[in-house]
Formats: structure tokens, sequence, C-alpha cells
């Protein structure tokens, strides 16, 4: 990593602007913009769509044992350099 001594990105935890719904079993990374200091999951979530990676600031991670998410509730965010 050429020197980089941070090989992680830096990690909040942020309530999730909207409700989302989830199927347990399955890990998610969602490409997120942080508005009004709440993580919004953008639209575009498909692997093909990359566009959303132009607007995206963040990636919220939703592990396999969590089900679905309510507004307001604290999720796992990683910030993107």
């Amino acid at each position: 990593m050429q020197g980089f001594k941070e090989i992680f990105l830096k990690k909040l935890n942020l309530p999730l602007s909207a409700d989302l719904n989830k199927k347990e079993g399955l890990a998610f990374f969602l490409k997120a913009k942080i508005v009004d200091a709440q993580a919004e999951v953008l639209n575009g979530q498909e692997s093909n769509n990359i566009g959303a990676f132009a607007f995206a600031d963040c990636i919220i991670y939703l592990p396999a044992a969590q089900g679905n998410v309510k507004t307001k509730e604290l999720v796992e965010v990683h910030l993107l350099p």
C-alpha cells in the first residue's frame, strides 16, 4: 500500500435515513451518502451499476445476521476517501 499506515476505511455508526428491507443470511454493502448526519442509501445498488459510486461518500455494511433496518437505527458506515 505504498507506505499507508491506515489501510482500512474510517468507520462510524450513523442513523439510517429511511427504512430498509433486508433478508437475513446475506451481508450487504450499500453505496450511500451522508446527508444531515444520516446515512442515505443511494439508488443503483446493482453490481453492474457503478454510476452510484460517483455520488457515494460512504459504504454501509449490514452483516448477514441482520434483518430489516428501521429509520434512525444505527448502521456501520465506512467513509470513502
